[in-house]
């Protein structure tokens, strides 16, 4: 029983199966059959206990048969113990607590070193994940053991090992921030992309500039990738932005479509903030990249949402300027764009196209009348 009840003849009865029993027009008591003169059921508070400390021992049994699987090195029985944890925890948050007690973390963590099997990992970072939610005890049991350590060197192994490891790193680091720098100083000495990319979601951006500024093509790709699949507030665009982020951004236009792809889709994040639009001589790069008949209209649009995030209400026309500072021919790039709307392909890129045009035109009165002529 979970709610055990009393009826008024003395029978105890779970809660929910006495009120489906009335509920069903039912007047009776469901096993001596006496007819109920009173319906209301009394919480029956000391079997209620009675049943919790039976079932808790229950629980400490199951936990001592779990710790003798685990010290079998038999790699079935250790995947089987994993099983029955998330099973228990799954039915009562209070086993928890008594997988610490029953010492059966520090087992774990130490199995998670020692194997080589993809599967036992898995479950073992399955199991931890949910030990560890909500739960400051056994978060702190993880990280007192040094076991993130042996959860970090899983952000090697492959795709869905290092996703789950992932997941378990940003469960223990919740609410936890004065552990941010330790474990970001364990990623930097394994500054794999995998890891460069988890302790940037952690706001450890270190690495990532590093990589972006100094690192070859392909890892260029990857951290730019990181910036468009990242959650960025204002401060970390700035920090960003400040860091000389932009200008590996702006030389990979010259790479190949899938890096003008990403490089476009961090470059329209950035330009969010005032602060990351004055990168000197990035703006004929772009215009000259959005006109170019060969491109794919994945960057057509890309480039009008620049433009569009460039002409704002308080920058006016201030940073369509080329790399000496000088103004650029707007009369030219309206021109461009007109030609960009009306052309038989422009369907999917001719709504941030006229944005791009609106936000150069409403400051310039002359340009209106050319854009509206154009039409």
């Amino acid at each position: 029983m979970v709610d055990p009840v009393s009826l008024c003849t003395g029978t105890k009865c779970e809660r929910s199966a006495i009120e489906a029993w009335l509920d069903d027009g039912n007047g009776t008591d469901p096993e001596t059959k006496e007819v109920l003169e009173d319906t209301t059921l009394r919480s029956n508070v000391q079997l209620g206990e009675s049943i919790e400390e039976w079932r808790e021992v229950n629980y400490c049994f199951g936990i001592r048969s779990i710790r003798e699987s685990l010290l079998s090195n038999s790699e079935l029985l250790v995947q089987e113990s994993q099983s029955q944890i998330q099973d228990l925890l799954r039915e009562n948050s209070i086993n928890k607590d008594w997988i610490s007690i029953g010492e059966l973390t520090d087992i774990i963590i130490s199995i998670l070193g020692e194997s080589n099997s993809r599967d036992v990992k898995m479950k073992i970072l399955i199991t931890f994940k949910d030990a560890v939610e909500g739960h400051a005890r056994n978060k702190e049991k993880v990280v007192d053991s040094q076991g993130w350590y042996h959860i970090i060197s899983c952000l090697g192994s492959d795709s869905r090992i290092s996703k789950e490891a992932i997941d378990l790193l940003y469960e223990l680091l919740q609410d936890r921030s004065g552990w941010n720098k330790s474990f970001c100083k364990i990623l930097s000495d394994h500054p794999n992309e995998e890891n460069i990319t988890a302790a940037a979601k952690f706001g450890w951006y270190n690495l990532l500039i590093d990589r972006m500024i100094q690192g070859s093509e392909s890892s260029r790709m990857s951290m730019a990738k990181a910036i468009v699949n990242l959650e960025l507030k204002d401060l970390n665009l700035k920090l960003l932005g400040e860091q000389g982020i932009t200008l590996p951004l702006l030389e990979m236009l010259s790479g190949s479509i899938e890096s003008k792809e990403l490089s476009l889709s961090a470059l329209v994040k950035l330009a969010r903030l005032h602060a990351n639009k004055a990168t000197s001589g990035g703006v004929p790069l772009v215009v000259d990249l959005m006109f170019s008949h060969r491109m794919k209209s994945f960057i057509t649009i890309k480039c009008c949402e620049i433009l569009e995030k460039l002409a704002t209400d308080d920058d006016r026309i201030d940073f369509f300027v080329d790399g000496e500072g000088k103004q650029l021919e707007l009369d030219n790039i309206i021109t461009n764009l007109l030609a960009v709307m009306q052309s038989p392909n422009s369907a999917h890129y001719r709504k941030p196209a006229l944005r791009g045009l609106l936000g150069i035109c409403k400051f310039e009165t002359g340009l209106v009348k050319k854009a509206v002529l154009g039409f």
